[in-house]
């Protein structure tokens, strides 16, 4: 969810929920009141974790472990 009054709408695109600002109480209480759109919001929120950037950090984090000598290849 974010603030239809700001450049964010266009970052979330129809992944996200738009609102105005003096109304994102509303906006919270909405998702939360519709059981699908919370399930849906959960969704999204879980495959963020899986996603290409999520990814990349775990392999660098990994990378420089092994390049600092703290982890050895199995």
């Amino acid at each position: 969810m974010v603030s239809a009054d700001s450049a964010l709408p266009e970052v979330v695109g129809d992944a996200g929920t738009s609102v105005a600002g003096e109304d994102l109480a509303a906006g919270v209480i909405s998702v939360l009141a519709r059981p699908e759109q919370r399930r849906r919001a959960a969704a999204r929120a879980r495959a963020e974790r899986y996603g290409w950037p999520a990814a990349v950090q775990a392999f660098l984090g990994i990378h420089q472990a092994l390049v600092a000598g703290r982890m050895r290849p199995t």
